[in-house]
């Protein structure tokens, strides 16, 4: 994924989520709040996490059991998180593709896997070569 196709710019200077200084100890970010929201915009483990946390079912407050399909609207207990953008095939740890927008939680069976047959018919995944 190309940096700036989801919002991301490229580091060249200062703190990597708000462009502000640098200073004392820190050398990339410019404080605990600006490395965890990098992290759950491009890890992803915490941008699953994340992912699956805003899906969480709640009632005035209250959390419920399983989570809510962003496609059916049907409670699941098996949530998948899937790419609105697809990587394409690549399983990249830290991406630019794991931003929170590009990110839903879907059922297993079947929004997640109808999910991934249309993109892959649509030809934005990539089949395995033999």
């Amino acid at each position: 994924m190309v940096a700036g196709s989801l919002g991301c710019v490229p580091y060249d200077g200062g703190c990597r989520v708000c462009f502000g200084p640098i200073g004392g100890r820190q050398i990339v970010y410019c404080s605990v709040k600006c490395r965890r929201l990098f992290y759950r915009n491009h890890q992803w483990m915490w941008a699953r996490r994340a992912a699956k946390i805003r899906a969480r079912r709640r009632v005035e407050g209250r959390l419920l059991p399983g989570w809510k399909c962003a496609r059916c609207g049907d409670v699941t207990f098996e949530p998948e998180v899937n790419h609105i953008v697809p990587l394409n095939g690549d399983r990249p740890n830290l991406s630019c593709g794991h931003h929170q927008a590009n990110l839903e939680v879907l059922c297993r069976k079947p929004c997640h896997v109808e999910a991934t047959a249309e993109q892959r018919a649509a030809g934005l995944i990539r089949t395995k070569q033999n």
